[in-house]
C-alpha cells in the first residue's frame, strides 16, 4: 500500500462524517475553503505556506523560522557575538543573561525550573543523552531493562540498538502497535512489558509521521508509581499541545526548535534535577551546561528558540490556531475524499488521540514516492520521516 504523508494538516472525528465538513462559525463568519481558514491566523504573514510557488505541507520535518524569532536572533549573528562562558567583560556577560533568559522561555512552556533544561545541537542529541547517558551511569549488575516502542523516531531506536551491543546485561524490548490501538502506543501495552529490572520507559509524546498522541500521562504515572525513568521525545508535541512534565510525569524530554518555527542545529534535554544523579555525560569539556553537556553555546540559536517557545506558549494560551489547524485539516481531507475513490487515514481520527496539524493517508494500490514525483513541482510532501532520508529506509512503512 503506497503512504503519502502530509503534515500540516489533519482530520478529526467530526469531519469524518460527511463528504463536506460543516465548518463552524468564527467571529459570525462562516469556514468554507482553505483561504477562509488560514485567513483566520492573526499573523498569517508570518507563517507562509508557499515558496517559489510549491505549497509547503511538510511542516514535520521542518519549519519556516517566524520573523520574530529571526529578529530576536539578529543581533547575536552580528554585534553580541560574546562567549557566555567569558566572565570577566561585558560581552560575555550579555550572552549569558541571554542564553538565560532563553532557558528561563523554554523552561515555561514545559513547565519544568529553568536549571532543567540543557541546550544541545537538537532532539537526536538529546534522545542520545536520556538513552545512552543514563544506561551508562546506571547500575546493571543485575541487569538493565529499557522499554520503547517501534514506533519511535530512529534517534531511540539506534540510540536503544547502540546499547545492546555496548552492554551485556542491557536487555530491550521493542513493543510493537496492536492494530485496534491505531497507532498510539498505550499505558496498558507498557504495563505488560514491565519488569523487575526495567530502568527506563522511552516513548514518545506524538508520532513524526502518523501525528497521534501517545498515551503520556498514564505511562508517566505507571513510571513514577514503580519508581522507573520516563523519557519522551516530544518534538512533535511541543507548541501543538499543553506539556507538563510535572503533570505527565517525565523524568528527561528532548526538543527541537526548528520543529516550532526556530532554528536548525539547537534543541533542549530537559532533565529533572532528581534524576541528574543517574546521568553521565556524552560531550565533556568545558562544563557547559550544569557540567550536563560541553561545548561553546549556539547562542543565536538558543536565542531563536526560546524566543519560539514564547510565541508558542502565547498561541497555545491566547489564540485559535488549533481551532484554525483543524479546519485546514478538515477542508483538505475532505477534498481528497471527494476526488478520490480510495483513501485511507493512517492512525487514529480521534481528535483526542491526533494533533491537530496532522493528516497522513494511503491510497490503495498507489505507490507513495511515485505519487510524490508527480506533485513535487507544486506540493511539497513527504511519504516517510524526513529523518529517515540520509538511511532511504523507514522503518514505519
Amino acid at each position: 500500500m503506497g503512504q503519502c504523508t502530509s503534515k500540516t494538516v489533519e482530520v478529526d472525528r467530526k469531519g469524518r462524517d460527511s463528504a463536506t465538513p460543516e465548518l463552524e462559525k468564527v467571529d459570525g463568519s462562516e469556514l468554507s475553503s482553505v483561504d477562509d481558514a488560514w485567513s483566520l491566523s492573526s499573523d498569517n504573514s508570518n507563517r507562509s505556506i508557499t515558496s517559489n510557488n510549491i505549497i509547503y505541507l511538510d511542516n514535520n520535518a521542518t519549519t519556516p523560522i517566524d520573523p520574530r524569532v529571526y529578529d530576536a536572533m539578529k543581533p547575536f549573528l552580528t554585534r553580541e557575538f560574546g562567549n557566555p562562558s567569558a566572565k570577566g567583560y561585558r560581552h560575555g556577560w550579555d550572552a549569558r543573561r541571554a542564553v538565560d533568559a532563553a532557558r528561563r522561555q523554554v523552561a515555561e512552556l514545559i513547565n519544568c525550573a529553568p536549571s532543567e533544561v540543557v541546550f544541545t545541537s537538537g532532539a537526536t542529541e538529546s534522545d542520545a543523552m536520556a538513552l545512552l547517558g543514563t544506561f551508562e551511569a546506571l547500575d546493571k549488575s543485575r541487569g538493565a531493562h529499557l522499554i520503547t516502542s517501534l514506533m519511535e523516531h530512529s534517534a531511540v531506536l539506534e540510540a536503544a540498538k547502540k546499547l545492546e551491543t555496548t552492554y551485556d546485561d542491557v536487555d530491550v524490548t521493542y513493543l510493537s502497535v496492536r492494530a485496534e490501538d491505531e497507532g498510539v502506543t498505550t499505558a496498558s501495552s507498557v504495563e505488560a512489558a514491565l519488569r523487575d529490572d526495567t530502568k527506563m520507559v522511552s516513548v514518545m509524546m506524538v508520532n513524526n509521521e502518523i501525528g497521534v498522541i501517545n498515551e503520556i500521562e498514564a505511562i508517566g504515572k505507571l513510571c513514577t508509581e514503580r519508581g522507573i525513568l520516563f523519557h519522551v521525545d516530544a518534538c512533535q508535541g511541543l507548541g501543538k499541545v499543553p506539556l507538563d512534565v510535572k503533570r505527565f510525569g517525565i523524568d528527561m524530554l528532548s526538543v527541537s526548535a526548528h520543529k516550532i518555527y526556530g532554528p536548525k542545529g539547537c534543541g533542549a534535554f530537559f532533565i529533572a534535577e532528581r534524576d541528574k544523579q543517574f546521568f553521565s555525560p556524552l560531550l565533556r569539556g568545558g562544563g557547559q551546561e550544569f557540567g550536563l553537556r560541553g561545548g561553546t553555546h549556539n547562542v543565536p540559536g538558543i536565542v531563536g528558540f526560546g524566543e519560539a517557545c514564547r510565541i508558542a506558549k502565547h498561541e497555545l494560551e491566547n489564540t485559535d490556531e488549533c481551532f484554525r489547524l483543524r479546519k485546514l485539516r478538515d477542508t483538505l481531507y475532505h477534498t481528497l475524499k471527494d476526488g478520490v475513490k480510495e483513501i485511507v487515514v493512517n492512525g487514529s481520527l480521534d481528535p483526542s488521540r491526533r494533533v491537530p496539524s496532522n493528516l497522513n493517508v494511503s491510497f490503495p494500490g498507489v505507490e507513495g514516492e511515485a505519487l510524490l514525483n508527480k506533485v513535487n513541482t507544486k506540493i511539497a510532501l513527504s511519504s516517510g520521516s524526513a529523518c529517515t532520508g540520509a538511511t532511504g529506509s523507514n522503518h514505519m512503512s
